[in-house]
């Protein structure tokens, strides 16, 4: 199978390095191609053009920042869909919306093309990992002849049937399942620290009696130890996935009073210049609106 791999920023370069470890042949293009000439060196071939790499492939990967990026890589006048042969698998591992993917599959669909849409949870230490959870919805067969992909990138994959946009429905829940979880720590840790109870205290027992989960564990140690300044997912994409989840509520007519209080989170954050910070960085704006300082370890 030749697989075209397009993305190659903080989550798609471990993933594309894991690809080509795996012994897959890969064509890669990325909008700064510095970020994908390194991989050269194991094995990659380096194109010009969406369209090439998907003139070359069997399957193209995808791994962009947002529907903008999508729709330009896939329907520009250099994009997927001027390359992939009939029966051509276009496998779209972003996060974005519902809306986008439904258009880009109609285009699809119009030359015979398929999409499959599989977009991920986990950070970039997780995809270098290979510990990356695929959520995949899309054609049945098309989805089984990706299952090698998925081996490749992740722990395992679920899926959510024939419609790709369901696919990216359960992501965006997903991440705004960790958006509550954060706002949560921050809130708790805040009342903590105004007891006198250290946050790295608080966050041990909680997670010995009540989650054992790596997601607390994870986010509450980013929060605990104000581990910022180097985000394996910026508070700008984060704001970007509060947004495609209020659109859901648009869509649905299915209040979510939690994520209000996480949008305006994020909304703050960047009005205070935190938008290249990791995702986590909204705890701080908890911190700042109950006067408490940020939390000390030890």
């Amino acid at each position: 199978m030749k697989i075209g791999f397009i993305g190659t920023g903080k989550m798609g370069y471990p993933m594309a390095q894991n690809l080509l470890a795996s012994g897959k042949e890969l064509f890669i293009f990325n909008r700064t191609k510095e970020k994908a000439d390194p991989l050269a060196a194991f094995g990659a071939k380096i194109l010009g053009c969406p369209k090439e790499v998907a003139t070359s492939s069997d399957v193209v990967i995808t791994m962009l920042a947002n529907d903008e990026a999508l729709l330009e890589i896939t329907a520009g006048s250099e994009g997927i869909i001027h390359g992939l042969p009939k029966e051509g698998i276009h496998l779209s591992m972003s996060t974005v919306s519902p809306k986008v993917i439904q258009e880009i599959q109609r285009m699809h669909a119009a030359k015979n093309q398929i999409l499959v849409s599989a977009p991920v949870f986990g950070r970039p230490d997780a995809a270098a990992r290979k510990e990356l959870w695929i959520i995949t919805a899309g054609p049945l067969e098309a989805v089984r002849k990706c299952h090698s992909i998925f081996q490749a990138l992740g722990r395992g994959y679920s899926n959510f049937g024939e419609d790709p946009a369901k696919a990216n429905i359960v992501k965006i829940l997903g991440n705004f399942l960790i958006m509550t979880v954060i706002e949560a720590l921050s809130e708790s840790f805040c009342l903590a620290q105004r007891a006198k109870i250290l946050p790295q205290d608080f966050l041990s027992a909680v997670n010995q009696a009540l989650f054992r989960s790596p997601l607390y564990e994870n986010y509450g140690q980013l929060i605990v130890k104000k581990a910022f300044r180097e985000p394996g997912f910026t508070l700008q994409l984060g704001f970007k996935d509060a947004t495609l989840a209020r659109d859901l509520v648009q869509s649905y007519r299915v209040p979510l009073p939690y994520l209000d209080v996480v949008y305006w989170r994020f909304l703050s954050a960047l009005n205070h210049g935190k938008a290249d910070l990791d995702f986590a960085a909204i705890s701080s704006e908890v911190f700042d609106c109950c006067e408490v300082p940020p939390p000390l370890s030890d």
